[in-house]
C-alpha cells in the first residue's frame, strides 16, 4: 500500500490531551546538516552531494550511512519526535515515549509506521531543507524506515539523473 496523507487519533502520556493530526515522516541522512552552512542559491545540489560525500568517507569506511527518522506534523510544527522501531543505532526516547499509539481516524486501525508518506526536501534559490540537495542531485528519496544508504548508489545516481522540467 502506498504513502496517504491520512489523519491519527493519539494521546500525549504526560497531559493527557487527545490529539489528532495528519503524520508524516522526515528523514535525515546522517551528516547531512552539513548543508545548513551552504547557499542552495550558490551551491548546487550536485556540489554538495559531493561535498557530503567526502565528509561521509572517514566516517563511514563501509560507504552505509544511517538515516535517522522523525515524526511530523503539518498540524503541529512543535511535534519533531523520533520515529520508533529504529534500532539500537538511534535515540532510545521516541513519539511512542511520549504518545500513545496513533490510530486512524477513519478505521481505529493502528498506525504502520513504514507507510508514513515521506517528506520531499527541497533545495533550490527559494529554500534550502537539510539533505535537500538529495532528491535534486540524485532524483533518491528514502523510504521510510530504511535504516542507511550507501555513498556509491548515490554518486552512481547522480552521474545517471536527467531531472525532468
Amino acid at each position: 500500500m502506498m504513502a496517504t496523507h491520512q489523519q491519527y487519533t493519539y494521546r500525549n502520556r504526560q497531559y493527557g490531551d487527545i490529539v489528532t493530526a495528519e503524520l508524516s515522516a522526515n528523514w535525515e541522512v546522517d551528516l547531512s546538516a552539513m548543508s545548513d552552512d551552504y547557499d542552495p542559491g550558490e551551491t548546487p545540489a550536485y556540489d554538495m552531494l559531493q561535498i557530503w560525500s567526502r565528509a561521509v568517507a572517514d566516517r563511514y569506511r563501509d560507504k552505509m550511512v544511517p538515516i535517522c527518522w522523525y515524526v511530523q506534523s503539518k498540524d503541529n510544527p512543535c511535534l519533531f519526535e523520533s520515529l520508533p522501531f529504529q534500532g539500537a543505532l538511534f535515540s532510545r526516547n521516541n513519539f511512542l515515549t511520549w504518545f500513545t499509539t496513533p490510530r486512524n481516524t477513519d478505521d481505529g486501525e493502528p498506525i504502520r509506521w513504514h507507510e508514513l508518506p515521506v517528506l520531499d526536501k527541497r533545495w533550490d534559490h527559494r529554500q534550502g531543507h537539510k539533505g535537500g540537495f538529495f532528491q535534486p542531485a540524485t532524483g533518491w528519496k528514502a523510504v521510510c524506515l530504511q535504516p542507511f544508504v550507501s555513498v556509491d548508489y548515490l554518486l552512481y545516481l547522480a552521474e545517471h539523473y536527467e531531472p525532468t522540467l
